[in-house]
């Protein structure tokens, strides 16, 4: 959600934005090298309403390709899995008038109603909370959650867009689910290859 017209802050933004009026004590190389969801950890800790804050900063914004790409495979009655919590997917479909089925924490997974299912890993902005936090993310996804990952990614084209693949709840199951996938095409900046062959030897080694 970078991309114009959507200009969503990366987190580099929202850290500075979070820290700004605060002394926590921490330098700037220690603050850098902490992974987003331990430092929401931090704040959340140090008093920090982090579903406000993060509402605030990321509610913002018009759909961009990508999420116009989301919500015509969700027109086709397909899925699509997002880690992000802003809603502009949601909006793309609003402003095309396409009926899809969000699917959140918490809700059943396991759906065949028909229309395109939009899984939101982390939540979403307009519920009450949204999984942000290490003690929320740094554990393995709940089992229906990594078998409906597997099914939709079981001999089917997936492709992937924007993401660097380094949510833990997420990582291994998305390896695993991947390995089943007729095919697989993961759009991504040179710079950050490495990296996603690094955490997903199996699917991209």
């Amino acid at each position: 959600s970078l991309a114009s017209p959507a200009g969503l802050p990366h987190f580099t933004a929202l850290r500075k934005a979070l820290l700004a009026p605060l002394d926590l004590g921490i330098d700037e190389q220690t603050l850098r090298s902490l992974a987003p969801e331990a430092l929401l950890s931090r704040l959340y800790r140090a008093g920090i309403d982090i579903d406000v804050e993060l509402k605030q900063m990321l509610g913002g914004g018009h759909p961009n390709a990508v999420h116009r790409l989301a919500a015509e495979i969700l027109r086709r009655g397909e899925t699509a899995w997002t880690t992000n919590f802003d809603e502009l997917i949601e909006s793309a479909c609003i402003e095309d008038a396409i009926s899809f089925h969000r699917i959140q924490p918490g809700d059943e997974v396991d759906c065949d109603c028909g229309l395109g299912h939009l899984l939101k890993v982390h939540g979403t902005l307009s519920a009450s909370t949204v999984l942000a936090r290490a003690e929320e993310v740094l554990v393995p996804l709940g089992a229906a959650w990594l078998e409906r990952l597997r099914q939709d990614c079981d001999g089917a084209e997936v492709t992937i867009l924007g993401y660097a693949g380094a949510d833990i709840d997420l990582r291994f199951g998305l390896e695993t689910a991947l390995v089943g996938a007729r095919h697989a095409t993961w759009f991504t900046q040179p710079k950050d290859l490495d990296d996603l062959r690094r955490r997903f030897p199996r699917a991209l080694g």
